[in-house]
């Protein structure tokens, strides 16, 4: 059972992905700030997988304007997404890599505003607590899904999507673990497909 709606299950993913920033810009350990890096993308990775799958397609039918601003969320997760390619393309060492670290901060700090100050509390008006509280379920299944690795090492396949993993140990390229992500994120999606499946949950005026 879901803690809480489904708004409060995705202010707590802001909030750990704000945490590890915060982690990333209190230390001076090249090799702290990769793997911070790393749980960063894995957590933005999880979360605008959920939101795109589950959340979205309700929230387009609820809030007020619900395509444009959907639309929107779209275009800026597509932008991060290019940001994070750019992290998997550079070394810690490369002074590039604070650069996009903070890039990468700002788009989340306007994600995490728009949704929080303006169409969350449109979400929660609008759409009845049991609703809310079955996306929320969704939205954890989800998560706790994409925590589950894959058994064998996964085929290479060509993906428009982020890389879930930078550098991680000697001998592993940036690349291999790109994929390596990307193979486990194809198994999250069809363990939830089920859930995005189902019909929309019922709505009510505000």
């Amino acid at each position: 059972m879901a803690e809480g709606d489904v708004v409060a299950v995705l202010t707590r993913d802001h909030d750990k992905v704000e945490e590890l920033f915060r982690h990333y810009d209190q230390t001076s350990s090249t090799t702290t700030k990769k793997q911070l890096a790393v749980d960063i993308i894995l957590e933005l990775l999880r979360h605008s997988a959920a939101e795109e799958k589950i959340v979205y397609p309700t929230a387009r039918k609820i809030i007020p304007n619900g395509d444009e601003v959907i639309e929107k969320e779209i275009a800026q997760q597509a932008a991060a997404k290019r940001t994070m390619t750019a992290l998997r393309a550079t070394k810690p060492t490369d002074p590039d890599f604070d650069r996009l670290v903070h890039e990468l901060l700002a788009m989340v700090g306007e994600h995490v505003w728009e949704q929080e100050e303006v169409w969350f509390p449109q979400l929660r008006q609008r759409m009845p607590a049991d609703g809310l509280r079955e996306l929320a379920e969704q939205v954890e299944a989800m998560h706790a899904a994409s925590r589950v690795q894959p058994t064998a090492p996964p085929a290479p396949q060509p993906s428009p999507q982020p890389p879930g993993r930078l550098l991680l140990g000697a001998g592993i390229t940036i690349v291999n673990r790109a994929r390596h992500l990307l193979t486990a994120l194809a198994r999250v999606l069809n363990a939830v497909a089920g859930f995005v499946r189902r019909p929309a949950v019922g709505t009510c005026a505000a």
